[in-house]
């Protein structure tokens, strides 16, 4: 640890280096007192002291502290830095100091950013905050950044006259676990509490934080929000997600809420897209990111060694294309990435992406915050966060994690992020964050149990989605793109499990499913453009909603809809859905497979035939090819596949060992509708007693002269051998040598 500024032996006026003394250190005036500290056990704080009294803590570099006091005199400046390690180191500078008048402070300015509206709940004019959830964090940040806040207070009335303390915050530093390789943190941080909202009865209430500075000057901020634990929130019943409709398509909506007054079902419009001819897209949608990465950041970047989550945000928010997104309006993903590091509290340690929701006797729960409360305090500093009716909302997914047993464990069934999630995200043009953690089988080598761990995390930008997904088992993989901190895109396999483990996902890593899906942010404007369909009426005897939408006025592709449910109070609750449409014709007809060598109950003799004909399929093409051989106690099968599929096949299946008695091959046409058709033919394989010899002759190649009587030691002779009825098993032959040509074998220089 070192003190950087004021040096020994200098002069300082208003904060600047003057001149060098090099016998005392002379103070004129307010000065910034800076200091740098380091630790392999990372540092927790830094004290600033003068005459060992404490007059300013720190706990994110760079580490410093704005003395102003009023002295006219010798003084000693003390600085202490303490290390998670629990060790302290401490430097002081003796100066004489002369200052008659204090910089004036401007008075806390807190925001709330959490809770939130979201795309997911809200009121339409952004007045009111809906929450429905029992138990929510509350968070506040200092929208100055200022270094000087001791403690928050948060506090709720049902009059803004009344208030009662939910409770007070006093450490703004972290607290909490440094993740291993690739690094990470997990614990609190920031200014936050939690509100138990389980005995409190549905209705308004003002929510109100109150931060005090070290000079005892406090600020407030107060939001009003509307607690409904029974919200508009709209459960698409049918169709399911993903799948193939065509027509007219029933959607079936049901919901808790008892106050519902109107539902609506919205086609959700990409920018893309013209309104006068909406259009579908394919199984692949990729939205823009932008192309920060690690090049990019200055050698003194303060969070150069942990900058994949302020990377990720950037990146997933630059393709917005919004220059309010920017600071000062200016499209600089540099500038951008620098302001979210600061409000995310990113250091070379990371960031912290959690937050300590649960304290249990013997462990902690933890789950995503963090990263998301960063974001929310970067778009109110810029005036376009959900405040703003053109501005944009925070939502965040994913696990909950315990710290039992000395390690970090999934909380299984907790996970609220999947790729459905994900996918409509991407589809209706949002920014999506998303942190993956390594993921391990506990002792019990099996997967998806209680005493799974999860290691160190790293941060993406989410980019593209693929809605053709594989089932496998109880999972479903579905190709997903993302761009990484190397400014460039990538591909991974997403696959959610669902099952009696719990639901939870998982990214594919070094060709393993060993990433688990942590927390995913997803930043939405709150103007995207919607398209009325059509009006929900309720069926009683079903307690549902039915709504309806012609596909015929649509072309094939996939799309993205929502139903949207109002209550008696205004507020309104959407449930998106991407589905397939496809009202193209089906192919009913199955390919056409014709053997058309040998003939059927043929008889051979030789254990090789070739099996020829031809496969034809005029709609949707074939797409696949097999051929099955059985024969008495037996069977073998090959296959090959055709992309893009073939109208017309000619085959030709080579058999070399046919098993004596009957053989019958048949050969499989499966087109792209998924028909097949087929054809068989049986061979019986009797071989007959050979009593004939094998053909044997010789060729002598070039040059050679006397009809191949003389030839040179590269003259190529071949030994051929011929034999129709069992074949030619194998060729023995002979090369005599006659040294002085006297008509005697040279015996031991024969070759055989």
């Amino acid at each position: 640890m070192d003190i950087l500024i004021p040096k020994e032996g200098y002069v300082y006026f208003n904060g600047r280096e003057i001149f060098s003394l090099k016998i005392v250190t002379i103070i004129i005036g307010p000065i910034t007192i800076t200091a740098n500290a380091e630790s392999t056990a990372s540092i927790e704080r830094v004290e600033f002291c003068m005459e060992n009294e404490i007059k300013h803590i720190d706990y994110y570099p760079s580490y410093h502290w704005i003395c102003d006091e009023i002295i006219s005199s010798r003084t000693t400046i003390g600085v202490r830095a303490y290390d998670y390690g629990d060790e302290m180191v401490e430097k002081e500078i003796p100066v004489w100091m002369f200052n008659r008048q204090s910089l004036p402070d401007a008075l806390p300015q807190p925001c709330i950013v959490k809770p939130s509206n979201s795309w997911v709940l809200f009121d339409p004019d952004w007045k009111t905050i809906v929450i429905c959830e029992k138990d929510i964090v509350l968070q506040a940040v200092e929208l100055n950044l200022a270094e000087d806040i001791v403690s928050t207070v948060f506090e709720y009335s049902k009059d803004k006259i009344n208030w009662i303390e939910i409770g007070r915050d006093d450490y703004p530093g972290f607290e909490g676990i440094f993740l291993p390789d690739p690094g990470g943190m997990i614990g609190d941080t920031g200014w936050s509490t939690r509100w138990d909202l389980s005995e409190m009865e549905e209705g308004f209430y003002y929510i109100r934080a109150t931060m005090t500075d070290e000079r005892g000057q406090a600020g407030s901020h107060v939001k009003k929000v509307y607690y409904d634990p029974t919200p508009p929130m709209p459960r698409i019943v049918k169709p399911s997600f993903e799948e193939t409709v065509g027509g007219i398509v029933e959607f079936m909506v049901m919901t808790e809420a008892e106050n519902i007054v109107s539902t609506k079902l919205m086609l959700f419009h990409e920018p893309i897209s013209s309104l006068s001819s909406l259009q579908g897209g394919g199984a692949w949608h990729n939205q823009s990111t932008g192309n920060l990465s690690t090049n990019d950041l200055p050698a003194d970047c303060p969070w150069r060694e942990g900058p994949c989550c302020p990377i990720a945000a950037t990146n997933a928010l630059a393709g917005q294309s919004d220059s309010r997104l920017y600071p000062f309006g200016v499209p600089n993903n540099l500038a951008m990435a620098d302001m979210l590091a600061a409000k995310m509290g990113t250091t070379n340690k990371g960031t912290n992406a959690f937050k300590k929701v649960k304290d249990m006797p013997d462990y902690d729960i933890y789950e995503p915050d963090n990263v998301g409360k960063g974001i929310n305090d970067y778009l109110a500093e810029l005036g376009i966060n959900c405040s703003n009716p053109t501005g944009y909302t925070v939502k965040v997914y994913g696990i909950q994690i315990n710290s039992s047993g000395g390690g970090l464990h999934p909380v299984l069934g907790s996970s609220t992020a999947n790729f459905e999630t994900y996918s409509r995200a991407i589809r209706e043009g949002q920014a999506v964050i998303l942190i993956w953690m390594d993921w391990k089988a506990g002792a019990d080598g099996r997967w998806g149990t209680p005493d799974d761990t999860v290691g160190g995390s790293h941060a993406i930008a989410g980019r593209g989605c693929c809605n053709n997904g594989t089932q496998r088992g109880q999972a479903t993989d579905h190709p997903m793109s993302y761009t990484d901190v190397d400014g460039q895109d990538h591909t991974f396999g997403w696959r959610d499990y669902q099952g009696a483990c719990g639901n939870f996902s998982v990214l594919q890593g070094a060709n393993t499913w060993n990433l688990i899906v942590a927390a995913m942010y997803v930043i939405c404007i709150k103007n995207a453009t919607w398209v009325p369909l059509d009006d929900g009426m309720y069926i009683p005897e079903e307690d549902a909603w039915t709504l309806t939408w012609d596909t015929t006025e649509v072309e094939d592709g996939f799309y993205t809809l929502a139903i949207e449910m109002e209550d008696s109070n205004g507020f309104i609750g959407r449930e998106s859905i991407i589905v397939e449409v496809n009202n193209t014709p089906q192919d009913e007809m199955p390919p056409v497979v014709e053997i058309s060598f040998p003939e059927n109950n043929s008889t051979v003799s030789l254990p090789h035939i070739n099996i020829t004909g031809y496969a034809s399929d005029v709609d949707s093409g074939i797409a696949l090819m097999e051929y099955v051989w059985e024969w008495e106690g037996g069977r073998a099968n090959d296959s090959k596949n055709y992309e893009p599929p073939h109208s017309e096949i000619p085959f030709k299946i080579e058999i070399f060992e046919l098993k004596e008695g009957w053989n019958k091959i048949t050969v499989i046409a499966t087109d792209a509708a998924g028909n097949y058709g087929s054809d068989s033919v049986t061979i019986f394989y009797l071989p007959q007693e050979d009593i004939t010899s094998p053909i044997t002759t010789k060729e002598v190649g070039n040059p050679n002269w006397e009809d191949g009587y003389a030839v040179t030691n590269y003259t190529p002779i071949w030994l051929n051998a011929t034999d129709d009825m069992s074949g030619v098993d194998y060729i023995y032959y002979e090369i005599w040598w006659d040294s002085n040509e006297n008509g005697i074998i040279d015996m031991d220089e024969m070759v055989t």
